[in-house]
């Protein structure tokens, strides 16, 4: 006598033929829809945590820039009164002075943006950078990132 089941195997989710007892077959379909739902669920929730988990990180990515920009404002200060300070004592006369009193002023200007805006505005306005001018923008990020490439291998 031979099992049955061995004879015709169910595959979950694949039509299967069975035979009735007296030689006729016909054919029916196994629940697999609830182990592929089941399934589903679980990627679902996985990348719903994965979302709420970087979500936190970027906020607190944020947090500790937004804390620390006093601070970074005050060292720009600080540089901008160097320059303005050497650039007095340095060779080249009158014209020398005025470059270093302009980069002084940049970073003054730097430091006054940085200590005025917070990352979601300073965001913001580099997306609007970027849109307006693209090509200056992948120019900037590929010499960003061969000087970062160069500084890591070093």
């Amino acid at each position: 006598m031979v099992d049955r089941d061995l004879q015709n195997p169910r595959v979950p989710g694949s039509p299967q033929r069975e035979t009735s007892g007296y030689g006729t077959t016909s054919n029916t379909q196994s629940d697999g829809n609830s182990s592929t739902d089941t399934m589903q669920e679980k990627a679902g929730q996985a990348a719903s945590q994965a979302r709420e988990k970087v979500g936190a990180m970027a906020d607190s990515a944020t947090e500790a820039v937004d804390d620390h920009r006093e601070q970074a404002s005050e060292v720009m200060d600080n540089a901008a009164n160097q320059i303005r300070e050497r650039g007095e004592s340095l060779p080249g006369g009158e014209r020398t002075t005025e470059i270093a009193s302009m980069a002084a002023d940049k970073v003054e200007a730097t430091s006054d943006y940085v200590r005025e805006h917070d990352v979601k505005d300073m965001m913001s306005d580099l997306e609007t950078l970027v849109r307006n001018h693209p090509t200056q923008s992948l120019v900037v990020a590929a010499a960003a990132g061969f000087l970062v490439g160069r500084m890591l291998r070093s």
